[in-house]
This record gives structure tokens, sequence and C-alpha cells, in this order.
């Protein structure tokens, strides 16, 4: 009997203590991981880049007409860089979102479970009783 109280009160003390300090590594981790799933940083550097690095190089300006279709194709490509770059940060920050509010919801959670625990084996003895 006298062990069973000691594994108890030692489970306890691991639930609150170094399994809680584990679940937050967990957690800087996970975030750690959408940040570079998505890759913010490269997308926030190359941000005004053409998609895929598609542009044409100019030709002399002595000829206006060619290098005003260059021009143009290349802005096209910038733009389309920047909507496509704006779709995957957006993208990356709903899932930082999900994931973090998921995360701080196991971490309730799991401080919960010991006295869900508890209260499952009081009604579960109040149901043999009656």
């Amino acid at each position: 009997m006298l062990q069973d109280v000691s594994f108890f009160g030692r489970y306890i003390i691991w639930h609150y203590t170094r399994a809680f300090a584990e679940l937050a590594v967990t957690g800087v981790n996970l975030i750690r991981f959408v940040g570079h799933f998505f890759s913010f940083g490269t997308m926030v550097r190359t941000f005004a880049s053409p998609w895929k690095r598609m542009a044409e190089s100019y030709p002399s300006i002595i000829d206006i007409g060619p290098f005003l279709e260059v021009f143009i194709v290349n802005t096209l490509m910038r733009i389309f860089g920047m909507v496509a770059r704006t779709g995957l940060i957006l993208l990356g920050l709903l899932a930082l979102l999900v994931s973090s509010v998921l995360y701080l919801l196991a971490f309730v959670v799991w401080a919960l479970v010991p006295a869900l625990l508890a209260l499952m084996i009081v009604f579960g003895v109040e149901l043999l009783i009656s």
C-alpha cells in the first residue's frame, strides 16, 4: 500500500514538472516546424522577386518595343510572385494559429488529466456502490 502512494505521488510530481517541461519543448518545436515549413523568412526576403525566378533579360534600350514587352512581362511575374507569396504567408499564418491553439488545448487537457482520472474513479466507485 505504501508503494502505491509513493507511485502516485511520484506520478503527480512527474506529471506537473518534467512532463510539462517536455510538453513546452514540444510546443516550441511545433511552432519552429511550421515556421520552417512555410519558410516565412525566405518568403518575406524574396517578396518582390519574380515567381520561380521567371524573368526575361532586357534587350538594348534602343529598341523600345521589345524593351517594354520585357518590362511588362517581368512586372507581371513580380506581381504574380507577390500574390503567390502573400497567399502562402497567409496560409502559413493560419497553420501557425491552428497549431498554436491546438497546442494550448493540449496543454490545458494535460493539466486536467489527473483530476479527470480521479473524478472518473470516484464516479465509477459511486456507480458500483449504488
